[in-house]
């Protein structure tokens, strides 16, 4: 089971800690992408943080890290610039278990998106930064 604490909005501090398969966690957010949110009512909705928190929300109290949650932002004339239908590729070419959702900054001609990998176990806070920076 991940861990997984969510939030009504951004900025409700209010948090519920959740444990999900990872079916589950596909399925939550198969969920959110059925519903058609403007870009300034994305957040009033759900927010979550992909892991356990200690005390209320803050980076400082993140415990640990379930599952990888990755903005892919990079726009369409960086180097570095994949677009979602050959992310998708890659990912099913090396046969990892992940989450591709559009997101509200998402045109036809510049994908921008989230990716969401499952972690075979919790990463320890300690360990996210250098975890974050070898997924860039």
């Amino acid at each position: 089971m991940l861990d997984i604490t969510v939030f009504d909005g951004v900025h409700n501090t209010n948090k519920l800690d959740e444990k999900y398969s990872w079916e589950g966690i596909c399925d939550l957010f198969e969920d959110a992408s059925q519903k058609h949110w403007g870009r300034g009512d994305k957040l009033k909705h759900l927010a979550y943080i992909p892991g356990r928190l200690s005390g209320p929300r803050s980076a400082a109290n993140v415990v640990h890290i379930s599952f990888g949650s990755y903005d892919i932002d990079v726009a369409g004339t960086h180097p570095d610039y994949i677009d979602f239908p050959t992310m998708r590729s890659k990912l099913d070419a090396m046969g990892v278990a992940y989450v591709l959702a559009t997101s509200t900054k998402s045109l036809v001609t510049d994908h921008r998106y989230r990716l969401m990998l499952r972690f075979e176990q919790p990463v320890p806070v300690e360990h996210h930064a250098s975890m974050w920076h070898h997924m860039n």
